[in-house]
């Protein structure tokens, strides 16, 4: 008598894995760098400009906040994916689990 078919193994292991792919971006956000942008309640402080300039300075969460503004519309900023996919791509390089789930 099986219990676990291969089939329900593998929507086992595809929603075991999505949602380990999704704790990162619901943990704390790393704040070793006093610079980094500030949440409160999650939702973001910095207005899209100080963000912005963080983020050209190498601030991994400011990219992060700057990559989810262009991706999805945020705060009034134009949706543009090539520009999300840039700032996504330098907070990756920086091991920022947030964008890397983004």
């Amino acid at each position: 008598m099986t219990f676990l078919t291969s089939r329900k193994f593998a929507q086992l292991t595809a929603t075991l894995l999505a949602t380990m792919l999704a704790m990162p971006a619901m943990a704390a956000p790393n704040n070793t760098n006093t610079t980094s942008s500030a949440r409160l309640s999650g939702q973001l402080q910095n207005s899209f400009a100080t963000d912005l300039k963080l983020a050209q300075q190498g601030d991994a969460q400011a990219q992060n906040n700057v990559g989810m503004r262009y991706a999805t519309g945020m705060d009034g900023v134009q949706k543009d994916y090539a520009q999300a996919r840039t700032f996504y791509e330098q907070a990756v390089a920086q091991d920022h689990a947030g964008a890397q789930n983004n």
